[in-house]
């Protein structure tokens, strides 16, 4: 067929595998074909609008659908080629053009890399933003005070997804109130994802429910532990499918009460958390889909206890295997097949 409707198929069938969280034994043969097509005809198929502005396209489901290192004063000229362009990676030096110009209300996700911003800047670009598409929002930002941070717990941009990150810890402390009143804020009945990644809360106050959220990742972010505090953010999510916890320590007793509060859990990824056993989370095998606990110092007894327990929906599973025996992992492999690695 017609190479472009052939990438359309190919990559539509890839995505919606992995939004039903449904094996797809001949992945590989797909991802290969969709490689193939992108070296042959990408080039021809972006030259239009590499005419308009020099950019890094992206194709989603067989169109361009994200860009990076784009400069937005041409965004408005880009979007009328390419109409399902609805995603974009945005370095500081783009953030001017961006807020200038009318056109960024368009898109539905973006991202902001190393960006360095003040409470004016926040303030404009909330205003930009306000009333248009935005569905996803992402901030990789080093904070130069606390005013940023406690600004966007309260912005009034309804989104689906929103995710704050730092490249180190080495800003503010948003503080026991910031996840409160995040969740209070209005516009939040959309939210359905929460990324945090290196930032410090300390203690955090008992949230608002989040009734409409399915996913949060907390990567290393600092908790107190005194507190119970991340059994008390997801009891405030009761509809939570996807849990991601990266570099903190957590008490098997606070595991089992997020165990408890969550028991539709279908994504698991907890990693390096000093995790010795999986008898804790056994009560969610019945729905996990996927479970990765890569950096766990897991042992004989952990592996045999998941090879001995059914998981009746499980499709990946992701484990340290430096300190199982050669037999165990054998009987890994031969227990879940291509799903493990």
């Amino acid at each position: 067929g017609e190479p472009q409707g052939e990438l359309i198929a190919l990559q539509v069938r890839l995505a919606r595998a992995d939004a039903d969280d449904v094996v797809l034994p001949e992945r590989a043969r797909v991802e290969a074909g969709i490689r193939s097509l992108l070296k042959a005809h990408a080039g021809t198929w972006c030259a239009r609008l590499l005419s308009i502005t020099p950019a890094i396209f992206t194709f989603r489901r067989g169109l361009v659908e994200h860009a990076a290192e784009l400069n937005f004063a041409s965004a408005e000229a880009l979007l009328d080629h390419a109409p399902l362009l609805r995603a974009a990676r945005v370095k500081p030096a783009a953030f001017h053009s961006l807020i200038m110009n009318e056109a960024s209300s368009r898109f539905e996700e973006l991202r902001f890399e190393d960006l360095s911003i003040d409470i004016q800047q926040l303030m404009r670009l909330e205003e930009r933003l306000e009333g248009g598409r935005l569905r996803s929002l992402d901030f990789e930002a080093p904070f130069l005070d606390d005013r940023p941070p406690h600004r966007l717990a309260t912005w009034p941009v309804a989104v689906e997804h929103f995710g704050v990150s730092q490249k180190a810890h080495k800003g503010v402390q948003l503080g026991a109130t910031f996840l409160s009143r995040f969740a209070s804020a209005p516009k939040r009945d959309r939210l359905r994802s929460l990324r945090f990644e290196r930032l410090d809360f300390g203690r955090v106050d008992q949230p608002a429910t989040l009734f409409a959220l399915e996913s949060l990742a907390l990567i290393d972010c600092q908790l107190s532990r005194q507190f119970g505090n991340l059994a008390k953010i997801v009891t405030a999510m009761p509809g939570l499918r996807s849990l991601e916890v990266q570099k903190d320590r957590i008490t098997l007793d606070e595991l089992a009460e997020v165990v408890a509060a969550c028991p539709e859990m279908r994504r698991l990824r907890l990693r390096s958390l000093d995790l010795e056993s999986v008898e804790v989370l056994l009560p969610w095998a019945r729905t996990l889909r996927r479970l990765d606990l890569m950096g766990n110092p897991l042992g004989e007894d952990g592996a045999k206890r998941i090879i001995e327990t059914e998981w009746p929906h499980l499709m990946e599973l992701r484990l340290r295997t430096t300190r199982l025996k050669v037999q165990t992992k054998s009987a890994l492999q031969a227990r879940f097949g291509d799903v493990f690695s």
